[in-house]
């Protein structure tokens, strides 16, 4: 804050700063006691000797707030006595959630980062993405704390659950592909497996925490992915009416598209962001392309749709055949270990989880 000093002239006192979900900041002169106001994503007390002052973090309903202290302050450390304190560039342990703003104003390295997620819907070969930008890059993910792995580029085998990249846009479809490692501030789209392929498989409903061990965690910028004038972005606050920063965002938002509900679209003209936490949405940089009303969701790799792994099928079982879209189109004969496509015209087709090329 501003004080005029004995000889009339303004001085700078030492104060605390915060941020709202925007990233937008303000300083407040301190008082003897600090009460950290409800809503904001982060707290500087990096200017304060925290020893002359209590702290009251009780209106503050925003779990995931960071907070900043000098590199000596162990009082400050003590009296907070939370996750996500930073000392210095320094902090043991962040912990953020799907269900609260966060923002990093400065990055820092932590011994250990997570993110706590509940996936309510569930992938079915046509829907079921979900959208989700982290500030540090995730090294190991668990479903009710047991290890599970999406599938990275490449792999042939088993795995998990998605995690997919933008790569480009084709028509009115934007295309994304597997994910081979995890870019912090980076916007990606996931999916869970729900009981379409068996319940062995679901992963709905289950606290999922995506973490990783002495990493930086990077400053919070809005990050764009760009092909042919299409932008994939990525930010993590300001999305609930009241908080800070939610009428810039609601002004953005006016020409976005948005995941639809079912996760099987973006969508212009939705109000399915406002609430979110954790927001990825796309926009079109050219005003001379002719808006469409929606981007459906494709793949990158047109043989790849969601799927899942080879499940052995033995002759003379009938099963069931569906196009890459997740769209069942026959059922066929196994015979010999191979599947009889009959009249179906040439094309990829997903029988027991497997990519069949007629």
């Amino acid at each position: 804050g501003n004080m005029l000093d004995s000889d009339g002239f303004f001085g700078i006192l030492p104060g605390g700063v915060y941020w709202k979900g925007n990233g937008e900041r303000y300083a407040v002169a301190p008082t003897a006691t600090i009460t950290v106001p409800d809503g904001v994503t982060a707290v500087s007390l990096e200017d304060l000797d925290m020893s002359n002052y209590n702290i009251d973090l009780s209106k503050n309903s925003n779990i995931s707030t960071i907070y900043y202290l000098a590199a000596d302050d162990n009082a400050g450390f003590q009296k907070i006595n939370s996750a996500n304190v930073v000392q210095g560039d320094q902090s043991l342990g962040m912990l953020l959630f799907q269900d609260y703003d966060f923002f990093v104003p400065k990055r820092f390295f932590v011994k250990e980062a997570r993110y706590t997620y509940l996936p309510e819907v569930g992938a079915d070969g046509k829907g079921g993405w979900q959208t989700i930008t982290l500030p540090f890059a995730v090294e190991k993910v668990t479903s009710d704390n047991k290890v599970v792995d999406w599938y990275h580029g490449n792999d042939t085998e088993e795995k998990d659950f998605w995690v997919r990249e933008f790569k480009q846009v084709v028509g009115n479809t934007v295309k994304f592909a597997d994910a081979e490692t995890w870019v912090p501030n980076v916007p990606y789209i996931f999916a869970v497996p729900g009981d379409h392929w068996g319940e062995q498989y679901d992963l709905t409903n289950k606290n999922m925490e995506f973490s990783a061990t002495n990493v930086w965690v990077e400053k919070s910028t809005v990050s764009a992915v760009v092909s042919d004038n299409y932008e994939f972005i990525g930010i993590s606050g300001g999305m609930t009416p009241g908080t800070g920063g939610y009428d810039e965002t609601a002004e953005r938002m006016e020409n976005a598209y948005v995941l639809n509900e079912k996760g099987t679209a973006f969508v212009s003209g939705s109000s399915t962001w406002q609430k979110k936490h954790n927001l990825c949405y796309f926009t079109i940089n050219d005003r001379t392309i002719d808006p469409p009303a929606r981007l459906n969701i494709g793949t990158f790799d047109e043989t790849d749709g969601i799927c899942m792994p080879q499940v052995t099928a033995t002759d003379g079982q009938q099963v069931d055949v569906y196009t890459v879209d997740g769209l069942k189109v026959a059922t066929a004969t196994v015979n010999g270990g191979k599947v009889d496509l009959g009249r179906l015209p040439k094309g990829v087709y997903i029988v027991e989880g497997k990519k069949i090329v007629k």
